[in-house]
């Protein structure tokens, strides 16, 4: 894995935001009841766990909010919206894919992927009922030894349950691990791109196609959320906390897309 890649997920998955906001309330605890610490550094350690304790709950409460705006940015694609007489590379982002053999169909791919599967795969049944000439590909990338058959035979076995005819469905090439170089090996198939995703990766992903000039795009967000819980409105909660993540790893993915 690139270093640049790994350093990425690691400030945004370890450091966002729960690990960070540990240390530094352990930190604030440690300055603030040491025994033998001075009157001036119990005074920032108090500060600094008042500050933790207001970043811990405005995070809890309101972390889901940027995630949110994401995911708003794009309408839901509709097909009837599309020129019939062009043809159609329907670009499926990866995400978690379990590799065995013993799970069911479904269970193969992560929550995320299924939902990028199963917009991509309404868009392929709305385009066999109107005649409009499309392929679908699918970046089902996986660190394990897993072989290009296998994965196609465990998307397959997926797709399957909507219909989509086996001749239109082919697999991004191996070693697409990042979305820069997904982006850069969609470019190899021809047609109009429909690239589909959640909300919140799509404006990475619209960067980077531009960047790399990719052709005509359009993109298809595959989930909109409205966004926390609202039994919990005055509490703190998971989700807020998860989605303050991904709008962490997002805003390093653009970060990483002006730096290199």
């Amino acid at each position: 894995m690139p270093f640049a890649l790994m350093l990425k997920k690691f400030i945004a998955r370890l450091a966002f935001p729960m690990p960070l906001l540990t240390l530094l309330g352990v930190v604030a605890l440690v300055l603030a009841f040491r025994k033998k610490g001075s009157p001036r550094q119990k005074c920032i350690g108090k500060w600094m766990l008042i500050a933790w304790m207001a970043v811990f709950y405005l995070i809890g409460l309101y972390g889901h909010v940027p995630a949110d705006r994401l995911d708003r940015k794009y309408p839901q694609l509709k097909v009837e919206t599309l020129d019939a007489s062009k043809s159609y590379t329907i670009c499926v982002f990866g995400s978690i894919y379990y590799p065995s053999d013993s799970l069911q169909p479904e269970c193969h791919f992560s929550d995320y992927f299924q939902q990028r599967l199963t917009e991509a795969l309404r868009l392929c049944r709305a385009f066999e009922k109107k005649g409009i000439d499309y392929k679908l590909v699918v970046n089902v990338h996986t660190y394990t030894a897993a072989t290009m058959e296998t994965r196609r035979e465990h998307l397959l076995a997926f797709t399957d349950m909507f219909g989509v005819p086996q001749e239109k469905i082919f697999l991004l090439k191996d070693k697409s691990h990042t979305t820069r170089l997904e982006i850069m090996a969609f470019k190899e198939h021809p047609g109009c791109k429909i690239l589909v995703s959640n909300g919140w990766h799509l404006p990475r992903i619209n960067m980077l196609a531009r960047k790399y000039d990719i052709g005509e795009t359009i993109s298809a967000p595959c989930v909109l959320t409205t966004g926390g819980y609202p039994y919990a409105k005055i509490l703190p909660n998971a989700d807020s906390f998860a989605k303050f993540q991904t709008f962490a790893y997002e805003t390093l993915g653009m970060l990483e897309y002006f730096l290199f």
